[in-house]
């Protein structure tokens, strides 16, 4: 039965009862099914995911024996040269280094979430494989490793920049180096996620196919809420593990700490991780918001005009009130109090990706997180 009125059809085309089913089953059956998700989530593993699997372990069982094995090494050269561990602050980080490679796990299926997660709350069709072959891309062990050598390199080239306490003849000069480049090896793995949020953001925020939102979502932000949760909670994750190293760096006594130069490196050291995940969390928000931002006006210039059009037929049958148009005009009234009603709600929801109910613990962890280091830069501008 077509969804019109007597004379012209207000809204054209009209649908019928089978058409209006094939519409919405349509729409449903966008995105990534369940099996889909898991196939993707499972296909894209990093070395150190098969490594749980094909050596039988758990990622919690991996992480305290690589850092025992860290901290046995430590504790053994220390013990070898007569130094008391304690000596300084080098025996946290083996500790920091198995924390922050269980923190690379759970931003690793965190981000690969995300990814998934993206074609199910926009809509997307399943054969749109940009925002896959991103992840998957990001993934690959090349990739991964590459980010880690690089930060592995450079935070030890900070460290000797800041100056060991240890005499450069000594094992525990170089012993000290390679731990520094372990830990940033470790969180250069996480930082290679980093990349690939903001490019899978921005490419939603130029997405030119098929997508959607979900309006009516109880979260009144479109539905979105899951996607700014996984950004929160990834930057959440490299926001902790780069406050690791931000936190052994304030706290250690560096040789070259107080002569010119180095004292801003060390500084700036220690505000430049946070900054990263700073920049990563507001401007993936921002993409997101963007394309939010423009599903809501495009579905309110649709109930903007499918109003206009109900009010100019009420107005042309108001010359010709009768018993046989009076029900017809009484349905238009009803049809635009609902499209009011709609276009209000929509216009309440919020484009930002959040929703305060379930957001809230995570915004609210990071901006606590990020005290510490606000406060640093404070004391290094002023």
């Amino acid at each position: 039965m077509a969804i019109s009125f007597s004379g012209n059809s207000v809204f054209s085309p009209a649908f019928s009862s089978e058409e209006l089913d094939n519409y919405l089953n349509k729409r449903q059956s966008k995105g990534l099914s369940d099996a889909d998700r898991n196939k993707i989530e499972i296909e894209i593993s990093p070395f150190f995911e098969r490594l749980t699997r094909k050596i039988g372990i758990n990622k919690i069982t991996l992480c305290t024996t690589y850092g025992l094995a860290l901290f046995l090494i430590h504790y053994v050269s220390y013990r070898t040269f007569s130094k008391n561990i304690f000596d300084d602050f080098n025996w946290i980080l083996p500790i920091d280094s198995a924390i922050i490679l269980f923190f690379l796990f759970v931003a690793t299926h965190n981000l690969k979430k995300f990814a998934t997660s993206i074609y199910n709350v926009f809509r997307l069709e399943s054969d749109n494989k940009k925002y896959y072959y991103t992840v998957k891309s990001t993934l690959t062990d090349s990739n991964m490793i590459k980010y880690g050598i690089f930060f592995g390199f450079f935070n030890s080239l900070m460290g000797y920049s800041f100056g060991i306490w240890f005499s450069k003849s000594s094992f525990l000069y170089y012993l000290s180096l390679f731990e520094f480049f372990n830990i940033g090896f470790v969180c250069g793995l996480c930082f290679s996620g980093i990349p690939c949020i903001i490019k899978m953001s921005y490419l939603l925020s130029i997405e030119k196919k098929s997508i959607d939102i979900d309006l009516g979502n109880p979260d009144k932000c479109g539905g979105t809420s899951p996607i700014g949760l996984y950004i929160a909670k990834f930057a959440l994750l490299i926001l902790l593990a780069s406050l690791f190293i931000s936190s052994y760096v304030y706290r250690t006594d560096w040789v070259n700490d107080s002569s010119g130069i180095v004292y801003y490196l060390v500084k700036l050291w220690i505000i430049f991780p946070q900054l990263i995940a700073l920049s990563m969390f507001v401007s993936s928000a921002l993409f997101i918001r963007k394309i939010v931002h423009r599903l809501k006006d495009y579905h309110l210039n649709r109930l903007s005009e499918a109003m206009y059009n109900l009010q100019q037929h009420y107005l042309n049958k108001l010359p010709e009130i009768d018993l046989k148009n009076l029900h017809e005009m009484l349905l238009i009234d009803v049809v635009h109090s609902r499209l009011e009603k709609i276009s209000g709600d929509i216009k309440e929801m919020n484009v930002w990706p959040y929703n305060l109910n379930s957001g809230a613990p995570y915004i609210i962890a990071y901006v606590m997180s990020f005290i510490a280091p606000i406060n640093q830069l404070t004391n290094f501008l002023f």
